[in-house]
């Protein structure tokens, strides 16, 4: 899988009993890391390790993680992924709190996390 962009993929995938990992496809080869956050950095090893300006950011997703022992609630999520934003001329487009005991999720467009979009996968 490659991007028309000319960059590389990767997908955050969890279940709802807290297992996750990030899927990258780099240079056509998948690639699997168990973590609990992803950004816009890759974790696969060689010329597109760390790649992007997402390693601060994962910093801080990982630092609220281990701050709440892994659980947390709607409002802490939110709160980290606002603190990981991106800022400046590029910048965080949108944002996802997943509930997956209710498949439930809230949506926050360009940074406004006062007011979400919420969405029912049932």
């Amino acid at each position: 899988m490659h991007a028309s962009a000319d960059s590389d993929y990767h997908f955050a995938l969890s279940d709802a009993a807290g297992r996750s990992v990030v899927v990258e496809y780099v240079e056509n080869k998948m690639h699997v890391f168990a973590t609990p956050v992803v950004t816009n950095y890759f974790l696969t090893p060689g010329s597109y390790y760390r790649v992007g300006q997402g390693h601060d950011r994962y910093q801080v997703l990982m630092e609220h993680y281990t701050a709440g022992n892994g659980i947390l609630s709607h409002e802490e999520i939110k709160n980290a992924l606002a603190a990981a934003a991106q800022r400046g001329r590029i910048s965080t487009l949108w944002s996802i709190v997943y509930d997956q005991q209710t498949l439930e999720l809230a949506f926050y467009h360009e940074q406004d996390f006062a007011n979400p979009l919420y969405f029912c996968l049932k």
